[in-house]
């Protein structure tokens, strides 16, 4: 499960890095006025939205350029969220862009964010970075693709917001549920970066941190799959049952086809000796 999150994130990086090659991106910048900047980045995030749904089968719930001080820019489909301050509810917006470097998280600490994604800087003509493209998935369809392709069980996200580690979505109410149960060994996953294990509420699950999902370890996955592959054993009476009916009737069947074959021919030998015995000295047979 978080090999194959932690592979999507790379994908859309390594797409998002051709993007905003693209003139238009630049363009976004070049305009004279904030609304000019706004419009231009907003058309420009439609474009990538578009393009990411026809590339990974997915439409993308945020598309957005944000600035060096880390303020909306503009994003897809509405003009409400420039200006809005990303950079304070994500630190790390503003350190990407200082850097110049993408990379992938989960982010949930805005009211109405929840998101897996990958962002990578703008740069100027010069190559100095001046900006982030961000692109996010809905957590919650993220998850429940991977589940889908993985356990079949459930997947959680949880998150370490720097004071406790909570629970961000949940793919199933089995993985919901595990919230209490689980949350010592997501810890343990995070702290140590190795996966840990447990069962609880008729479930096995484990929890691996994933690596590369923003600064440090703070995002794990939790996984869970049943703890028995039978539900009941009592459920396998009538199945064995089945069987050995099954087994016996094809037993007697095959038992009476070997029977004549091989009886057939003894008979015919009998009957064939018993005449010459009694002077049919023209007797012949097979």
């Amino acid at each position: 499960v978080a090999a194959r999150l932690q592979l999507d994130g790379l994908r859309i990086e390594r797409w998002l890095a051709q993007k905003v090659t693209e003139p238009a991106a630049l363009e976004i910048f070049n305009k004279a006025s904030d609304g000019a900047k706004g419009d231009a980045a907003t058309a420009f995030c439609d474009s990538v939205a578009g393009a990411a749904k026809s590339a990974f089968a997915t439409a993308p719930s945020l598309v957005a350029v944000v600035d060096a001080n880390g303020k909306i820019v503009g994003r897809n489909g509405s003009p409400l969220e420039r200006g809005d301050d990303m950079g304070t509810s994500y630190p790390l917006v503003k350190a990407s862009i200082a850097k110049g470097v993408g990379g992938s998280d989960v982010w949930v600490e805005r009211k109405n964010d929840k998101f897996v994604v990958s962002y990578v800087p703008v740069r100027d003509a010069g190559g100095k970075p001046i900006a982030l493209l961000v692109l996010g998935m809905g957590l919650n369809d993220a998850i429940a693709k991977v589940s889908d392709l993985t356990s079949g069980g459930g997947v959680a996200i949880y998150v370490n917001d720097g004071k406790d580690v909570k629970l961000a979505a949940a793919s199933s109410d089995a993985a919901k549920g595990l919230e209490q149960e689980a949350v010592d060994e997501v810890k343990t996953a995070i702290s140590s970066g190795h996966a840990a294990s447990g069962a609880g509420g008729g479930a096995v699950f484990a929890a691996s941190a994933l690596d590369g999902f923003g600064e440090g370890k703070h995002v794990a996955a939790l996984a869970i799959g049943t703890a028995t592959l039978i539900d009941a054993p009592a459920s396998l009476a009538w199945p064995v049952l089945g069987a050995m009916v099954l087994g016996l009737v094809l037993v007697i069947v095959a038992g009476g086809f070997l029977g004549s074959y091989i009886s057939t021919p003894i008979n015919t030998l009998e009957e064939g000796l018993l005449a010459i015995v009694n002077g049919q000295s023209d007797k012949r047979f097979n």
